[in-house]
């Protein structure tokens, strides 16, 4: 009974395996990449290294590394994981004062075989005599035997070793990931790499097909196609709109001559900015080092997870002391299996900042129950004790972004705007962007070797923006992020800037560098005259596009689950649920269930002088009751009655109530009704995402139901249906047609947007007037409401509705 309850409580199934999502060779069609742990890549590595190395000695004369050099340098690597280049050049015998070209850019350590190097202390000469099938079967069996019993019988059995040879080789942890090439492109080269041949030689000598011409289409295929090994979601859902947007010109316009794309890139900086950035990637690199062997030393970890090691920076970083709390942090709370302190958000997550400048620890309790998704301004600083311990314990931080740090805790408010660029996504973006177009000429290049496929650095389209006074096109000096065509001038800009106003501009910005001033650039005459006015009315007749939101996959309610019904005044059942008296409104303590605590909660608030429940952030704040027995029984979580009228779903042990919350409406549908004087009105009726799942199902359909439904009874006529994003035009003050875009549904209003507004998150809207927001529906009729839809190029057409 003991195994079987264990079992019941613990089993946990077998992964999938995740092999089918290995990147193919691009040299060798249908094989997968290579693992890193394979002696095959651990060599062709090394080759590739010593095969670039290039000595360039006192006098600045450069050679490279002659044959005996080059098998010197080989034998030694094999036997170890890595060796630093002031090692090389000892084990060679090199002139004093001569360095490797490589070390120029920072380069400290040169790859060695990190397999034999692990492996050969065990097996001894025998792994030597191994033909390669063999090796490799060790090294599969070492990166995917999962138990370390099962791992040690197959060691003994299959492999030959003894029980002292098992029990060490079950605690090698080989180098993860992939190589670029497949197994039988990697033998090819390395065969023609052992001669002293370049990698790139190699590969054009071998595969000469991969530098040919490739097939030219006529409009981009399908992402899943072009990319079958592409699986991240954001960049798969950005190239999807790239592929809508650009075949719908092609369409109209014809494959263009240039194409130029703007990436993440900068621009050409100094020697000695290029230096400091150099100098500081080292440094980062140096401190992960350190903080990889610290975790081996002291947890036995020999492959800590980049976020394993996040967390020790982060700890050196606040002193191993939690900046909330001021408890004491050690490696086994920090990393243990029950580990007690999270990587916490000084900016809330959603912000969408997850940079390290935006991290600190925090105590597991106090991130989860009281910090939360919060400014910690907004949580602490109504405790003046506790609130001034927090920033001093933040003032003791060490490194260079411990100021950086102090000022988002002392943040009162988000600055408007404020999201991280995601610039990891956009630089990919940015390169697979320039490959799917490439598609229209056979490559980046045709086969004339004209570039059609152009590149060109953000700083650059900043600054022609502002030479050619573009940014007032759309109000103020600086960019208007707040209007989406700030898009389009930046599209402009990119397309009429060619190659050779590149190299002018980067020239001069690296020479402006050097001596000192402060104009990044010399100035730059109009493309035409009367360049500004000419764009102004094209920008003014753009209309903007959005994906309309019309998928069912999303929340189909709140996700908190409320009592059953009780009686309530009038004969109206009422509803309640559990909530931290942290979180509570002031309308939500006076709707507590139970008077004693509720007048328990008012009590201790009039003693903490607090106005709100957020005192109660602090679990020391909490109020308590008292038994008959004098028993103090502390009070964490209340019931308070709701106004909401939750529905039944699920069957027995699952039946639960629940209520729609924030995103779970699917669409609104606009009815034509006659009020009690015969007089038109419009109505909307709210259809949640629950409901419109429903009317997916066998029974729903077979009674005729439809997910957008137009039959509504007598005297009420569908008028047209409306998601996100689906665009309405309205008759403006003056009689003009004014284009909206649906922003948010709710049962009360329809929340609409001027097409290109983009900053649609504040609350600066106007009810039932000219502005952004319409509140009632009938105020649709009363401005000759009309559904329509715009296509990925700005045209407006009639709605399908």
């Amino acid at each position: 009974v003991k195994r079987e309850l264990y079992k019941a409580i613990f089993y946990q199934r077998p992964l999938k395996s995740q092999k089918g999502l290995i990147g193919k060779c691009e040299l060798e069609p249908g094989k997968r990449r290579a693992d890193l742990a394979l002696p095959i890549v651990q060599e062709s590595r090394i080759l590739q290294a010593i095969n670039h190395l290039v000595l360039v000695k006192a006098d600045l004369s450069s050679h490279f590394l002659t044959i005996s050099e080059k098998e010197i340098l080989y034998d030694e690597l094999q036997s170890v994981q890595s060796m630093t280049y002031a090692a090389v050049r000892k084990l060679l015998k090199c002139p004093k004062k001569s360095k490797f070209s490589i070390e120029e850019g920072g380069e400290k350590n040169i790859l060695g075989n990190k397999t034999r190097a692990k492996l050969f202390p065990i097996f001894g000469e025998q792994w030597d005599t191994m033909t390669p099938n063999q090796q490799d079967a060790i090294v599969y069996d070492l990166l995917h035997f999962e138990k370390e019993d099962s791992l040690i019988r197959h060691a003994k059995k299959i492999w030959g070793l003894d029980a002292e040879q098992a029990r060490q080789v079950s605690e090698v942890t080989l180098e993860q990931g992939y190589a670029s090439h497949s197994k039988a492109a990697l033998h090819k080269l390395a065969d023609a790499m052992r001669n002293g041949m370049a990698y790139s030689t190699a590969r054009k000598e071998i595969y000469p097909e991969s530098f040919e011409t490739k097939e030219v289409y006529t409009k981009l295929p399908p992402v899943d196609k072009a990319f079958p090994e592409l699986h991240n979601p954001a960049v798969s859902k950005a190239m999807t709109q790239l592929r809508k947007i650009v075949n719908n010109m092609v369409r109209k316009y014809g494959i263009p001559n240039i194409v130029r794309i703007e990436t993440a890139r900068e621009l050409k900086k100094s020697r000695n900015e290029r230096k400091d950035i150099t100098d500081k990637n080292r440094a980062n690199e140096k401190a992960r080092t350190a903080a990889k062997k610290r975790i081996l030393e002291e947890m036995n970890l020999e492959n800590p997870s980049r976020w394993d090691v996040e967390k020790v920076l982060l700890a050196d970083e606040c002193n191993w002391t939690c900046p909330y709390t001021g408890r004491g942090i050690d490696m086994q709370s920090l990393l243990g299996s029950e580990a007690q302190f999270d990587v916490e958000h000084i900016f809330p997550r959603r912000y969408l900042d997850n940079s390290y400048i935006n991290k600190t620890l925090c105590y597991s309790h106090e991130n989860r129950h009281v910090k939360k998704d919060q400014l910690p301004f907004h949580v602490y600083h109504h405790g003046e004790e506790k609130w001034n311990e927090i920033l001093n314990r933040v003032r003791a931080f060490k490194g260079r972004l411990a100021r950086v740090k102090l000022d988002r805790f002392l943040t009162e408010e988000v600055p408007d705007g404020f999201v991280t660029r995601q610039l990891n996504d956009t630089r990919y973006n940015s390169v697979l962007a320039a490959e799917y177009l490439a598609m229209f000429y056979g490559g980046r290049s045709d086969e004339q070797g004209t570039l059609r496929v152009q590149s060109l650095a953000g700083g650059i389209t900043a600054h022609l923006r502002r030479e050619w006074q573009l940014e007032s096109l759309l109000g103020g000096s600086t960019k208007n992020r707040d209007n989406h065509k700030h898009h389009a001038i930046d599209a402009l800009v990119i397309a009429l800037t060619d190659v050779g106003m590149v190299h002018r501009l980067s020239d001069a910005a690296q020479k402006a560098s050097e001596q000192g001033t402060r104009k990044m650039f010399v100035a730059v005459q109009a493309p035409w005259n009367q360049f500004v006015p000419s764009v102004t009315s094209v920008i003014d007749a753009i209309k903007v596009y959005h994906q309309p939101k019309r998928k069912l996959a999303g929340p189909l309610e709140a996700g908190s689950n409320y009592s059953k019904a009780h009686p309530g005044d009038k004969g109206k059942d009422t509803y309640r649920i559990r909530k931290p008296i942290a979180n509570l409104s002031k309308g939500e303590i006076e709707r507590i269930v139970d008077p004693h605590i509720k007048e328990c909660i008012k009590e201790k608030m009039r003693q903490l002088g607090a106005k709100d429940a957020k005192v109660f952030s602090d679990p020391e704040n909490h109020p308590f009751l008292i038994t008959k027995s004098d028993e103090q029984i502390p009070i964490h979580k209340v019931r308070i009655q709701i106004s909401g009228n939750p529905r039944t779903i699920g069957k027995e042990p699952r039946e639960r109530n629940v209520l729609s919350g924030k995103g779970s409406n699917h669409h609104a549908i606009i009815l034509q009704t006659l009020d009690k004087k015969g007089n038109e009105k419009w109505e909307h009726h709210i259809v949640t995402r629950m409901e419109a799942n429903r009317r997916l199902g066998k029974q729903a359909r077979a009674a005729g139901e439809e997910v957008f439904q137009r039959n509504w009874g007598p005297n009420k006529k569908f008028m047209f249906s409306i998601c996100a994003n689906d665009y309405i035009e309205l008759d403006g003050e003056n009689g003009e047609r004014i284009l909206y875009r649906v922003s948010k549904l709710s049962a009360k209003q329809i929340q609409l947007w001027e097409h290109w507004q983009a900053n649609t998150g504040n609350d600066d809207r106007t009810y039932g007037a000219y502005g952004n927001c319409v509140a009632a529906t009938d105020h649709f009729r009363k401005r000759n409401a009309r559904k329509v839809r715009v296509t990925p190029l700005g045209e407006i057409l009639p709605a399908n509705d």
